[in-house]
């Protein structure tokens, strides 16, 4: 279990090593890595904690992306093909990238941006998430970079409803 993370209240903080490329029409980002780190913010009606459920999973996902290749599931321009050994990621321009299976971790999203992670991070866990829930903020910063990718969501029930 990840040792690269810490609960302050109704937040959980997790640390995490990846590398990602980007390659879209007009642009062709080479293969590089970033030290991340995850901020998970979630706002309740009652509970001063984060449930346990949710800090196991948060865990589990840092785990599963630290030391890895950030590879987009969804992607228009650069498609990974999963083989049993192997995965390749396929450019337009005929070249390939292929790592091992076991170092890869495929996110669903048409990137492997921060944004994009963010967002994949929130989809992982959304079904831990008690009814208590109103707010769940995901933050992916780079370590020395001045950015952060922000995925809020807010959850739908009858007392957001307008007339």
């Amino acid at each position: 279990m990840s040792q690269n993370s810490r609960i302050e209240g109704k937040s959980f903080i997790g640390h995490f090593n990846a590398s990602h490329f980007f390659y879209g029409e007009g642009l062709r980002e080479e293969l590089h890595g970033h030290n991340y780190i995850m901020t998970f913010k979630l706002k309740t009606r009652t509970s001063n904690t984060l449930a346990l459920g949710l800090i196991s999973n948060l865990r589990i996902l840092i785990d599963n992306l630290n030391n890895k290749v950030i590879v987009a599931g969804d992607s228009r321009s650069a498609i990974p093909v999963c083989m049993e050994e192997s995965t390749k990621v396929l450019l337009p321009d005929g070249t390939f990238y292929e790592f091992p299976k076991k170092d890869c971790y495929l996110i669903a999203g048409p990137s492997s941006s921060a944004e994009c992670i963010s967002k994949h991070a929130f989809d992982q866990v959304k079904d831990v998430l008690n009814e208590d829930w109103i707010k769940a903020t995901v933050i992916i910063s780079e370590i020395y970079e001045q950015q952060d990718a922000i995925f809020r969501v807010k959850r739908w029930n009858d007392e957001n409803r307008t007339s």
